[in-house]
């Protein structure tokens, strides 16, 4: 039997294109060909973690620190980062932006620089105060048994660093403003003159005086000497266990070789803290000191006298001679 089909002569419908419209405007919406956004919470908005650590250690907390650490990585990380210390190479970039540092200073530094490490530059001054001293149990072609030696601030720093760590550069006052001196035997030759200067941490002699006097010195242990005028030039080496004899009192001294200087020998802090000496000023200008000694612990006073000034009893002596 056939079967009519009522709509086989409709034509076939074409679908329609869809469109957004918007609610309010009855306008068509913009379609995305690409999303534009993300969606994210207010928490994870990224913050550099430095800048977290530095509010994390300005912050008080109900919380202990320990709590925050053990739950972020990144935060143990940076906090380990800022707390550790580590050696920083001076250039010559980082040597010119250093404070009062001058013209002749920085060309110094540069042209050493091209044949050392400089790792930091340190004034003698920041140095550890001394306290190495030390008694000679036996006795030696200079030293006798129970003499008291006192050390050197310079070598007892060095050997307080780490076997194999790069020790820094130390920098040194050479012009001394001490106006008053003494006259003690040194090495067992002659007097010379000491200018007395409580606030240099070393001993330090004269080329020529170290000569004359007929020491040697350790080439090793060289410090940087820097003048009034800022320039500087490094120290010789270290002469060790000098003898300096102020009448009966002898006491042996780490002394620094300059190759040259505007004082004979310049007496510092390792001086006075083998002696415990002390100074005593009068209304006329003139001053005494008082100085024990280690081994025996007797008391002496020594009349100071000006820088320049030759002590009456050389004079004598002198005068003897001829």
């Amino acid at each position: 039997m056939k079967v009519d089909l009522p709509f086989k002569d409709v034509p076939e419908v074409t679908p329609a294109s869809v469109k957004r419209i918007s609610e309010k405007t009855k306008e068509p919406l913009p379609v995305d060909t690409e999303r534009s956004y993300k969606n994210v919470s207010g928490v994870e908005q990224g913050k550099p973690i430095s800048k977290v650590v530095d509010k994390l250690l300005n912050t008080p907390l109900t919380m202990t620190v320990g709590d925050i650490l053990a739950m972020s990585k990144n935060t143990r990380d940076e906090l380990r980062k800022s707390l550790t210390r580590r050696k920083v190479p001076i250039d010559g970039t980082a040597l010119a932006i250093i404070d009062g540092m001058s013209e002749a200073e920085v060309l110094y530094w540069q042209s050493y620089q091209r044949e050392n490490e400089i790792t930091d530059i340190i004034p003698v001054e920041n140095l550890p105060e001394i306290a190495d001293i030390f008694t000679v149990t036996t006795d030696n072609d200079e030293i006798e048994a129970g003499t008291f030696v006192v050390g050197d601030p310079v070598v007892q720093f060095l050997d307080s660093l780490p076997p194999g760590q790069t020790p820094p550069v130390i920098v040194a006052a050479k012009e001394s403003h001490a106006l008053r001196s003494v006259w003690p035997v040194i090495n067992n030759v002659e007097n010379i003159e000491c200018l007395l200067d409580g606030g240099s941490q070393i001993v330090s002699m004269a080329k020529n005086e170290a000569e004359q006097l007929g020491l040697s010195w350790d080439l090793d242990i060289c410090i940087h000497m820097q003048s009034a005028n800022k320039q500087i030039e490094k120290t010789l080496g270290l002469a060790r266990n000098v003898p300096f004899k102020f009448g009966a009192i002898t006491v042996y001294l780490q002394v620094h070789i300059i190759s040259s200087a505007a004082y004979k020998v310049l007496l510092g802090r390792p001086f006075d803290a083998l002696t415990e000496s002390g100074y005593q000023n009068d209304s006329a200008g003139g001053m005494t000191m008082t100085i024990k000694c280690p081994n025996t612990n007797r008391r002496a006073t020594f009349v100071t006298h000006r820088r320049g000034e030759v002590p009456g009893f050389l004079k004598r002596e002198e005068k003897d001679f001829q």
